[in-house]
C-alpha cells in the first residue's frame, strides 16, 4: 500500500516545470519499474494537458520497453516460436489499452469455427479455399492498399471490430490459423504487399527446398486470399519493380515478418510526426535485430 502512495505521489509531480527536477521524478517512477504502469495509464485518463500527456507517456514507453525487450529476444531465440506471440509482443508495445480479452476471444473463435470443418485429407487447394471462406467471408476481413495502410489497421483489437486490416496483420493472423491446423503457409516478404505461400509439406523446413519445385502458390492476404502461381508472383514482381531480389518471392522466418511489421509501423509514426513512438519502434527494433 505504501508503494503504491510513493508511486502515485511521483506521478502527481509529472507537471514540474523545472525539468532538472522532473528527471528525479521521472527516476523515481522508473525505479518502480512496470508495477508503475496502471497507475501511469489511469492518470492519462484523468488529464487532457498535452504537456502532462507527453511526459506520462514517454514514462510508460520507458517502462514498457525494458518489460518487451526482453520478452521479444526470448522469442526470437526460441526453437519453437509461434508467429501471433512473436506479433502479440509488437502489439502490447504499441497498442498497450487493447482489450486484449477480447482479442483472445476472437482468435480463439476463429480458430475453433474453422477446424470444426477442416478435413486433413483433403488437397491443398481445398484447404486454402477452406481458409479463404472462413477468414474472407465468415469473419468478413477486408484490407486496403499500401498507401493508406495507418497504425490503427495494426490493432488488433479494431481489425476485429471494423474487420479492417492490412497484409502484414492478415499475413500474420492467417499464417497462425493455418499453422494451428499444421498447414505449411509461410510468411513471404514481398514489397509493399506481404503475402504467404503454401509449401509442400515433404520439404516444408527441409535444407533442399526449391522454390520453383516446392512452393505450390502463393496466397494475397490483402486480396481476400487470391491465389498466384510461382511462375505468376515472379511475372508479377518483374514488372512492377526495376529489381527483384530472391528475398522478395522466397519464403520468410518468422523473425523477418515480426521485423517488417515493427519497420512499417516505424515509417507510419515518422509520416505521421508521431516521434515519441517512431523513437519507441526505432529502439525496440535495434534490440531485435
Amino acid at each position: 500500500m505504501k508503494q503504491i502512495s510513493e508511486i502515485k505521489a511521483l506521478i502527481s509531480l509529472a507537471d514540474e516545470p523545472d525539468n532538472l527536477l522532473f528527471q528525479e521524478v521521472r527516476r523515481g517512477i522508473l525505479n518502480f519499474g512496470t508495477e508503475a504502469l496502471p497507475h501511469l495509464e489511469e492518470a492519462l485518463k484523468t488529464t487532457s494537458d498535452p504537456f502532462l500527456i507527453a511526459r506520462i507517456t514517454s514514462v510508460s514507453n520507458e517502462l514498457r520497453l525494458s518489460k518487451l525487450i526482453p520478452d521479444l529476444k526470448n522469442w526470437k531465440k526460441s526453437d519453437k516460436k509461434e508467429i501471433l506471440d512473436g506479433y502479440r509482443i509488437v502489439h502490447e508495445l504499441v497498442f498497450p489499452e487493447s482489450d486484449k480479452m477480447r482479442i483472445n476471444r476472437e482468435i480463439e473463435r476463429m480458430i475453433q469455427v474453422t477446424f470444426a470443418q477442416y478435413n486433413p485429407t483433403t488437397t491443398p487447394l481445398e484447404k486454402v479455399r477452406l481458409l479463404n471462406h472462413f477468414f474472407f467471408h465468415h469473419h468478413r476481413f477486408v484490407g486496403g492498399n499500401y498507401e493508406s495502410i495507418t497504425a490503427e489497421s495494426f490493432d488488433l483489437e479494431n481489425v476485429f471490430v471494423k474487420r479492417k486490416g492490412n497484409a502484414l496483420v492478415f499475413g500474420v493472423l492467417y499464417q497462425h490459423l493455418a499453422n494451428c491446423l499444421q498447414i505449411p503457409i509461410v510468411g513471404v516478404n514481398v514489397p509493399y504487399n506481404f503475402c504467404l505461400a503454401y509449401v509442400d509439406e515433404r520439404f516444408y523446413g527441409k535444407e533442399n527446398f526449391n522454390v520453383d519445385e516446392h512452393i505450390l502458390f502463393y496466397i494475397n492476404p490483402n486480396g481476400m486470399g487470391n491465389l498466384i502461381s510461382p511462375k505468376g508472383m515472379k511475372h508479377f514482381l518483374n514488372s512492377s519493380l526495376e529489381k527483384v531480389k530472391p528475398e522478395y518471392y522466397t519464403p520468410c522466418s518468422k523473425e523477418t515478418t515480426i521485423n517488417q511489421v515493427i519497420t512499417t509501423l516505424g515509417e507510419i509514426f515518422l509520416k505521421n510526426n508521431q516521434h515519441e513512438q517512431f523513437s519507441l519502434l526505432s529502439k525496440f527494433r535495434t534490440e531485435f535485430l
